[in-house]
């Protein structure tokens, strides 16, 4: 490894020795798995991730210039993006610094995984950015790929450029802004955070949603899934003249001339909270509104 330093050595040689078992964990999911599969690959990568450095080395030792030369010399080889993502995520929340600045050349999957630092990444990523992160900032100059945000539990999110479908896939909180446009499934099955899209947002906003909020500057009605859950969607921007969407809207507009309406039966504080009832009452006061206006 030329010029760089003999921990940047160890750890990729450490990176290079546990290939075949992050290659067998079967990380990447794959559509139509078993609720019981999933898990156990969920499981199967958080393994991974936990028992990659947190033993070997000393983290005030893990510096911003440590990482990048670990970044560069994964890129020379042939490392499949998804295992070199995963250990370089290990390795930002490894180290003793908060505020952190790498480049890639290659679309890294997972980078952030569990993140807990401030992150500013220049160059364009992969899918799962961000994935389950606790807290601290990922900033993004460039584009993401698929499943942004996935199962994110705080933090922020910036992706100064676009983000392919399922951005925000089961997000539980935090926020996800992006100053482009959004793929399809925008926000599909969140729970709670925000995600602001300064742009358009493809077919199929706010399938299953369960909770939280979404923002897209450009909304047209006609993405709205017509299996839309129960949140807030606005048309805009936060702070700006933003427009909530109405639920009577999406009945009376929907291209497939019907809507399924998730809602969300979780246990909080010993109740089970039934927002179905937020929105027949929203249904019913617009329709009177609607009927109202029509006998003047």
């Amino acid at each position: 490894m030329n010029g760089k330093t003999k921990l940047a050595e160890e750890i990729v040689e450490l990176i290079e020795n546990r290939y075949p078992e992050a290659k067998n964990a079967r990380l990447i999911e794959e559509p139509n798995q078993p609720e019981a599969a999933t898990a156990k690959r969920a499981e199967a990568e958080y393994r991974y991730f936990e028992s990659l450095f947190f033993r070997n080395f000393n983290s005030k030792e893990i510096t911003q210039e440590t990482v990048q030369e670990v970044i560069e010399e994964l890129e020379s080889g042939n490392f499949l993006k998804l295992d070199g993502g995963i250990a370089i995520s290990a390795l930002l929340n490894l180290s003793s610094e908060e505020n952190i600045e790498i480049e890639v050349k290659r679309p890294w999957n997972y980078l952030g995984m569990y993140n807990q630092k401030n992150i500013d990444i220049e160059g364009n990523v992969g899918n799962f950015l961000g994935k389950k992160m606790h807290k601290g900032k990922i900033s993004v100059n460039g584009n993401a790929e698929h499943y942004v945000g996935e199962r994110m539990e705080g933090g922020r999110i910036v992706v100064n450029g676009k983000v392919e479908y399922c951005a925000g896939r089961c997000m539980l909180g935090g926020e996800l802004w992006v100053e482009g446009d959004a793929g399809w499934n925008l926000g599909i099955s969140m729970k709670g955070g925000i995600i602001v899209v300064d742009g358009d947002a493809g077919d199929g906003i706010a399938r299953n949603m369960m909770g939280g909020k979404i923002w897209v500057k450009n909304l047209r009605m006609e993405k709205l899934s017509h299996e839309i859950g129960i949140g807030s969607i606005y048309r805009g921007l936060p702070g700006e003249d933003s427009e909530p969407i109405r639920v009577f809207e999406i009945l009376k507009k929907s291209k497939h001339g019907y809507v399924f309406f998730y809602f969300d039966k979780r246990k909080e504080k010993g109740n089970f909270p039934d927002r179905a009832i937020d929105v027949l009452i929203e249904v019913f006061e617009a329709y009177n509104s609607l009927q109202t206006s029509e006998g003047e």
